[in-house]
Parts: structure tokens; sequence; C-alpha cells
């Protein structure tokens, strides 16, 4: 317990240490997401309008937490972090029987982690952004909220199970915001053809599969379709070996300008009319 304290003591002073080194940045894009950070951390100037919005994706969890709903749900993910899934088994999809509210509790992102991208979406202000794992929505109203105050944007959130993007669907649809699209099918099989028929993709969510060779995929198949200045956001970097092993490819391909390690969280910003020059990768914890 005493080493966990003076662990998370030690990320803690580092963390404010890089930040305030963050500040000093010459590229503006590294300069915004450390100020989302650090805003994150210290959490406490939101406007209200903004107080508004999270109140409601607020309101959307306590409704899912309260459902005895059951489900037909369909994982094409790995499993969890030790699972012994086959990619015959990810491709297939693993059917379980669950509630609404088991799944919430299991999938959906912790408010720490929403809170940060809706205030990256607030500051970097993106036109087109793609989510891969919509589960129940919660995450896609995060950034639908963002978008709607923004007063522009629009997002594509990809589901592979289909009771959950019909969930999802009908309580994003309460939001009131029309630019969105809740797209069911597995992402090897969609992803193209979603890309395709979108604009250039300025911020990217990739919360779902966990898997390294899919997760490498994800990022080659994307690449052309990003904008020349666009975020990457790559959830559960720590899943396994394998997701680790991956996100240090990422972060350290020549395509990525800088990236930010959050331990759960790998953010990438591309620059595509910069040349690397240099490895802008920094370590943080929130």
């Amino acid at each position: 317990m005493i080493k966990k304290v003076t662990n998370k003591l030690k990320y803690l002073i580092k963390t404010k240490s890089t930040l305030k080194e963050l500040k000093k940045n010459s590229d503006n894009d590294i300069r915004i997401m450390g100020s989302v950070i650090d805003f994150i951390i210290s959490d406490n100037s939101w406007t209200e309008e903004e107080k508004a919005a999270l109140n409601e994706v607020d309101k959307l969890e306590k409704k899912y937490l309260k459902s005895s709903e059951t489900i037909e749900n369909v994982d094409y993910g790995a499993g969890s972090s030790n699972s012994k899934r086959s990619q015959q088994n990810i491709k297939e999809g693993n059917i379980t029987i669950q509630k609404i509210s088991d799944i919430h509790k299991i999938a959906s992102s912790n408010k720490k982690w929403g809170k940060l991208i809706f205030k990256i979406i607030r500051a970097h202000k993106p036109t087109n952004c793609l989510e891969l794992g919509t589960s129940l929505g919660v995450s896609a109203a995060y950034q639908i909220l963002a978008l709607k105050l923004n007063h522009n944007g629009n997002l594509t959130t990809i589901e592979g199970s289909k009771e959950r993007a019909k969930i999802a669907n009908e309580s994003l649809k309460n939001l009131q915001y029309k630019d969105y699209k809740v797209v069911n099918g597995k992402f090897y099989d969609i992803l193209p053809e979603v890309l395709d028929k979108n604009e250039l993709i300025d911020l990217v969510f990739i919360d779902g599969h966990h898997d390294e060779t899919a997760t490498q995929k994800y990022f080659e198949l994307l690449y052309p379709f990003l904008s020349d200045k666009s975020i990457l956001i790559f959830d559960d970097i720590n899943w396994s070996n394998g997701m680790k092993s991956v996100w240090k490819n990422i972060y350290k391909d020549n395509r990525i300008n800088a990236s930010f390690d959050l331990y759960q969280w790998g953010i990438c910003l591309v620059n595509k009319d910069k040349k690397k020059m240099e490895e802008n990768h920094f370590n943080l914890r929130i």
C-alpha cells in the first residue's frame, strides 16, 4: 500500500514537471494537448454549458446502471487481457446474454476518460470524428456533446454487436444532435467502406478489439484517410504485452509527430506537413 502511494506521488510530480515543459513547446498542437491534460487533472473550471453537457452523460449512465434489461451481446474483441480467444473466435464473436447494467459497468468509458475526450474535442475542434467500439454509446455521447457545443463536426461510431448498436443509437438520438451515425458491423469488414464514404478524419478513437495485429492493421488502414493534422487515441495500451508492443511501434513511427502515454490511453498527434525531427513522447498520468 505504501509503495503504491509512493509510486503514485512520483508519477504526479513527474507529470506536473512534464506539463510545465509542454507549455513551452514550440508546437502549438502539443501545447494544446498538454493544456487539455493539465485541465483534466485540475478539473475545476468547466463552463456552465459544459457542466450541463456532462450532466447529460451522467443521466445516460444512471439509466444504464438501473436497467434490468438483458440483450444478446456479441463481442468481437480480444476478451480479457489473459484471454485465450483464438483469431477464429474473435472473428466469429463471443455471444453471451448480459444485463445492460453489467455491460455498462464493464465496457463504458470511465468519467475521467470521457471528460478527457470531451475536452480534447472542445480544444482541438475536429470536424470529422471516428470511433471504433461504440458499446452502449457513452463515449460517443461525450464526443457528440462536445461537437454540439462547438457548433460543428460529425461522428461516425462503429459497433460490432447489433443489439448494442441499436441501444446506443436510441440513446444518442436524445442528445438532439443530428450529425452522427452508428454503424453496425465488424471493424475489419466495415471500416474500409466507412473510410471511403467519409471526408478525411480529424480524430479517431480506437476502443475495441485490443489485439496487437488488429490494432496495427487499423493504424495502417486509417493513416491515408487522416487529415493533415489529426489525432489518434488508442484505449488500453497496457492491456496486454501485445498491446504494449503495438503501442510502442505506433508512437515510434515516423508518421507520428507527438505522442502522450497516459498508461490507459495512448494519444498520437499526426502532422503530415511536418517532418519528424525528434521523438516527442511524453509519459503522463491523470
